[in-house]
């Protein structure tokens, strides 16, 4: 009896043609999705933009999740208030947002800070202690100021 062409049995270790063309599927999605990561990076909402400037739409909005890191500030000076040796430096933003950020006692600086004039300030975001021994999360700290 003739058999039919249908009925063929397959040998042992037979094609590997569908994991290979699942492994290249996989590849594939892997390197779409790592390049959507990496275009989307720069879009994310961080206080840090890639190239160190602070994001301030993002730090009001998710401050504490800068501590610990340092960034850049372009900003004009609107005000100067000193206690003891420390300073609260009121600024303007390029995008126009105000926001104060602390000189400790004893840190020094290479330029005097003067009202009215524009700085690119280095600031690091700390988690701090107040007076009365409550918290405060996300303070700017300067460590180093240049004038612009």
């Amino acid at each position: 009896m003739a058999r039919s062409s249908g009925s063929r049995r397959r040998k042992k270790g037979g094609s590997s043609a569908p994991v290979v063309y699942v492994s290249v599927a996989v590849a594939v999605l892997a390197v779409v999705a790592l390049l959507i990561f990496i275009i989307n990076r720069g879009e994310d909402d961080s206080p840090a933009a890639r190239n160190g400037q602070l994001k301030v739409e993002n730090y009001i909005k998710r401050g504490s999740s800068a501590v610990g890191n340092t960034y850049q500030i372009k900003a004009s000076v609107m005000d100067v208030h000193s206690h003891g040796g420390s300073r609260l430096v009121e600024i303007l933003t390029e995008d126009h947002h105000h926001l104060g950020i602390y000189v400790p006692a004893g840190t020094s600086l290479a330029t005097n800070i003067r009202k009215g004039m524009d700085y690119v300030f280095t600031v690091k975001c700390a988690n701090g202690m107040q007076a009365d021994g409550s918290s405060v999360k996300g303070i700017l700290i300067v460590v180093d100021v240049e004038a612009s």
